[in-house]
């Protein structure tokens, strides 16, 4: 396990954050990159129940990812919290835990409602706004993946299994590929 990079701020000391990020896919393939996204949200349900309902750690852990269509190899996926300095140790190590059950399919078929449902009514609020549109089809003409992308991202969604998402937790959360930032 490498030891983390730690950072120092001069803010108030009794205040800290902890991340670990993940080397996750681009968005090349459109399957697997969303069997990762949903894979991101379980870990972020998990860490809710977890780290703020049963440990009282932290109010808001997130977990968040980026999978680029236009960089080959680019991806990650990120669980942060801010916490007291003494729990960062505790951060990592349910981060760890959470991230076994996920490789070794150690969860509920409700957790994959929990996490699919507010995905795809993300999806569906944001495609009522400009904003979403515009960042959609800035490059339709010259990326020829973007328009196939956009039309199955409801379908898939909906439509990806409890073994998908194993293999993208298995894919992801590996303690070689990641970083420890404090």
């Amino acid at each position: 396990q490498k030891e983390p990079i730690v950072l120092r701020h001069e803010g108030r000391a009794d205040q800290a954050r902890a991340l670990i990020a993940f080397k996750g896919a681009d968005f090349s393939d459109f399957r697997r990159a969303r069997a990762q996204a949903l894979a991101r949200e379980l870990l972020n349900l998990r860490m809710t129940d977890e780290i703020r309902e049963k440990q009282g750690a932290a109010y808001s852990p997130d977990a968040f990812s980026e999978q680029s269509i236009a960089f080959p190899g680019f991806g990650f996926i990120a669980a942060y919290t801010e916490t007291p300095p003494d729990l960062i140790g505790q951060f990592y190590t349910t981060i760890d835990e959470i991230t076994a059950e996920l490789r070794e399919g150690r969860f509920e078929e409700d957790l994959i409602t929990r996490a699919r449902k507010p995905l795809l009514e993300r999806l569906a609020n944001s495609k009522k706004t400009n904003g979403y549109w515009a960042g959609q089809l800035v490059d339709a003409q010259t990326e020829p993946r973007r328009l196939p992308a956009l039309k199955s991202a409801e379908a898939e969604i909906a439509s990806i299994t409890k073994a998908e998402i194993v293999a993208a937790a298995k894919e992801v959360f590996t303690p070689a590929q990641s970083i420890r930032i404090q």
